[in-house]
């Protein structure tokens, strides 16, 4: 009977072989990486003032799509404080949205009237805000 056992435990020894799995965790790489770009055009630049002291400036770009055709193309107006550091920007559908760190932007406000949404990025709350349109630069 000896001889049974050793036979029954190396069967089931040689079982445990050929159905035993190993797993391993591969990281797939993405067969493509698509950048996109984006051309921009500056159109104006506003002086922010904040009860008559500067406070910093409003950027106004077209944003064009690649398909090169005008009727897609989006105006963005970035908001920059005195220390000249993005701190949001208002769509052209009138909403306001502040920049966060380690999170996506903010929506602050949804007005008609540009300073409302401006004074809404900056945190400005009760001040005289005035955009002073800049001479280009030739």
């Amino acid at each position: 009977m000896s001889n049974a056992r050793a036979t029954t435990f190396a069967l089931l020894l040689g079982l445990t072989t050929l159905f035993s799995c190993t797993t391993e965790d591969r990281i797939s790489q993405p067969d493509t990486i698509r950048m996109t770009s984006r051309s921009t055009t500056r159109i104006s630049v506003d002086l922010i003032l904040v009860d008559g002291k500067p406070a910093g400036h409003l950027e106004t770009e077209r944003v064009h799509d690649p398909d090169n055709r005008d009727n897609n193309d989006r105006t963005l107006m970035f908001v920059r404080n005195a220390h000249a550091q993005r701190v949001g920007f208002i769509t052209d559908d009138h909403k306001a949205y502040r920049f966060r760190a380690h999170q996506p932007p903010e929506l602050v406000g949804n007005h008609g009237a540009l300073e409302r949404n401006v004074m809404a990025v900056l945190g400005e709350v009760r001040s005289i805000l005035v955009l002073q349109r800049m001479k280009a630069a030739r």
